[in-house]
């Protein structure tokens, strides 16, 4: 009996590990993934978070953004900076990887996928990232709701809804990045 419950445990455990794994998938191919990081995005009227995510592959890696819109004609566009918490920072270039204008997914959301260099990789898993700048466009749509075009920065910092839940937790205010990205 002992015998089988340490059986089923085990087997539990690699269940839960087999499908906790993140990926992000590029055509075909799937990459080993981090967690997807909730960072703020202030002054942007339509939500609160910028989803970030991060994976590697054999030329450096990905970075993967998605962000609420409000429909269709609007999008990420153009380069990326990202800043390092040792004050380092450094631009991502815009690039076809995924067709970013009208880019909405059926939640929608806009996408963008961006090619990190194995050098950009480096300095990810040695700092984390504290903000990412970003441009937000439109295509000549018919959206009539307020204007969401502009610069945005999305800042490193954990959106807290119960902040004394938060204080007994003990946690951090940001994620640990760079931690993550060096696990890949």
């Amino acid at each position: 009996m002992k015998k089988q419950i340490l059986l089923t445990l085990f087997f539990l455990t690699i269940s839960f590990t087999a499908f906790s794994q993140n990926f992000i998938s590029v055509g075909q191919a799937k990459f080993p993934a981090t967690n997807i990081w909730n960072f703020q995005i202030k002054n942007y009227q339509w939500a609160e978070k910028l989803q970030v995510q991060i994976a590697k592959n054999s030329n450096g890696g990905y970075l993967f953004l998605v962000l609420p819109v409000p429909d269709q004609t609007v999008f990420m566009d153009g380069d990326l900076t990202v800043f390092l918490k040792n004050g380092t920072n450094f631009t991502v270039p815009a690039n076809e990887l995924l067709d970013n204008e009208g880019g909405m997914d059926a939640g929608g959301m806009a996408e963008s996928l961006y090619s990190l260099t194995p050098s950009q990789m480096q300095q990810l898993a040695n700092s984390n990232i504290t903000k990412i700048a970003l441009t937000v466009r439109e295509n000549g749509g018919t959206y009539e709701g307020p204007n969401v075009t502009g610069d945005y920065i999305a800042t490193n910092d954990k959106i807290i809804y119960d902040y004394i839940e938060y204080i007994n937790k003990k946690e951090t205010y940001f994620y640990e990045t760079a931690q993550e990205v060096s696990s890949l």
